[in-house]
């Protein structure tokens, strides 16, 4: 009876075990799937950061001012090059409605402009792109500038970024193009003048110097005619002719 027992005890106890054993290894793998993937996850985390790291570096390496604005209207993003165009540093920037920072920083007729240009941005079709061309005012002088607009949706949301690319050395340069050209033009003109009174003076040249010469001839022979025998009178007529 005693060994009954036992046996008994001893097959409850397998049980036990076997199912101890079970857990254990359901526990192990759930932690093993879970472990891989927190560590995939973090992964990539951070080659999202790393991405984003340098989208924004690229972002703000760009000579071109960028401004991103949401369907709010507020502005996301706010790189380099539009801190030196408009005056405002990136951190007062982000986060205020684009209308409310533009107003303090440009004249209210460029604003105006600039607003009309980005309300027909946020109202095209996704990914329309829209030009346009403006005049800034910046340390007290007008530059002009080049605006590009485009639209992309993010997780249903519409994003407006706009590029404003200052013409400034660009029409600097088309300024000095012309100037060149017109100098070039000028010399050229000047050069066809030389030419054309260097022709004049050669072509005065060898008519004098021809007309001297054949005046020449005409005196020698006619001073030849002179000396002629009376008995060539055929070709003393010919020589006086």
């Amino acid at each position: 009876e005693e060994d009954e027992v036992f046996a008994q005890w001893h097959r409850v106890f397998q049980q036990i075990l076997a199912g101890v054993v079970v857990v254990f290894l359901f526990v192990v793998v759930t932690t093993f799937i879970v472990l891989r993937a927190l560590m995939r996850k973090a992964n990539l985390e951070l080659a999202l950061r790393e991405r984003d790291e340098q989208l924004r570096s690229m972002v703000q390496s760009v000579r071109d001012a960028i401004v991103t604005v949401d369907s709010k209207k507020c502005v996301v993003l706010f790189n380099k090059a539009a801190e030196k165009i408009f005056g405002v540093e990136a951190d007062q920037a982000i986060g205020q409605a684009v209308d409310q920072l533009f107003s303090k920083c440009l004249p209210p007729t460029e604003n105006v402009a600039l607003m009309n240009y980005l309300e027909g941005g946020m109202n095209s079709s996704a990914g329309l792109a829209v030009l346009g061309r403006l005049e800034l005012r910046r340390e007290q002088e007008n530059f002009p500038v080049e605006l590009s607009l485009s639209t992309s949706t993010f997780h249903g949301e519409i994003f407006l970024t706009a590029v404003f690319r200052d013409l400034t050395e660009r029409q600097r340069a088309e300024k000095a193009l012309m100037g060149k050209n017109k100098q070039l033009q000028a010399l050229s003109a000047a050069m066809e003048n030389v030419r054309e009174e260097e022709r004049t003076r050669i072509a005065r040249e060898l008519h004098d110097e021809l007309g001297q010469f054949l005046t020449g001839i005409r005196m020698e022979i006619s001073w030849l005619g002179g000396r002629l025998p009376s008995e060539l009178l055929l070709l003393k007529d010919k020589v006086s002719s």
